[in-house]
């Protein structure tokens, strides 16, 4: 298959020296996607090995890579990988890559970045990747209080307790619940868009549109718990 498909190529790259011919920018660009697979193939085949950096998985979208969630109904995904931080059900997004990344090392620029935005955090709750050695000393000299578990033989309090149930609580209900509603409400699990820059647009709008949507519905819920009997009417 690598042969025909590199006898392919220069039959079509000799057609289109003889005849003058000039692709669109798309095809030059689509024939270049091709030549690179076939170079990662051949390499992968010479040097007796299945795996290569930045490999190409499809065509259509080369910048795509496969994403290991070890999932029972989906051990691997494909798409953007986003991380994402959430204040108040608001939803920022902190970094998105096509290419697998470690998340947990990235809880210290998310505190810097919501405090940024929102002010300092006084509480995280995260998934348990986040508990490593490094990220733990940082909550603990910012005097954070988070839902991971007490390392050590010193046991939590029981009020220390009820806060990190509390946490663990709106992370499981707000933060994985918000994954499921920009995929299902807001098309990011049917992205189609054919180049990697509108596909980005494509989830940070998505995402802008649930905040916005989001931000309505509070502020719809708080003006109608308003009193309205009590309102004093001046005439002017």
């Amino acid at each position: 298959m690598l042969y025909l498909l590199n006898k392919g190529i220069g039959q079509l790259q000799e057609v289109l020296d003889t005849r003058n011919v000039t692709l669109s920018q798309r095809e030059s660009s689509k024939l270049l996607t091709i030549n690179k697979v076939l170079f990662q193939q051949q390499y992968m085949f010479d040097n007796n090995t299945s795996r290569i950096d930045d490999r190409i998985i499809s065509l259509a979208k080369p910048w795509l890579r496969p994403i290991v969630r070890g999932k029972e109904t989906k051990r691997v995904e494909f798409g953007f990988k986003g991380h994402i931080l959430q204040a108040g059900g608001i939803s920022i997004i902190d970094h998105l890559s096509p290419n697998a990344f470690n998340e947990s090392t990235r809880l210290i620029q998310s505190f810097y970045k919501h405090q940024k935005i929102f002010g300092s955090a006084t509480h995280i709750g995260a998934d348990g990747i986040y508990a490593t050695n490094e990220n733990r000393r940082f909550i603990t000299d910012k005097k954070i209080i988070t839902n991971f578990k007490k390392k050590g033989p010193k046991s939590y309090t029981k009020e220390e307790k009820s806060m990190v149930e509390i946490i663990a609580k709106e992370r499981a209900t707000r933060m994985e619940g918000i994954f499921g509603t920009h995929k299902r409400n807001y098309g990011l699990d049917k992205i189609k868009a054919r180049t990697e820059p509108n596909e980005k647009l494509w989830i940070v709008f998505g995402i802008l549109t649930s905040n916005a949507v989001l931000m309505v519905k509070k502020k719809e819920e708080k003006e109608s718990k308003t009193p309205q009997g009590n309102q004093l009417k001046l005439a002017v």
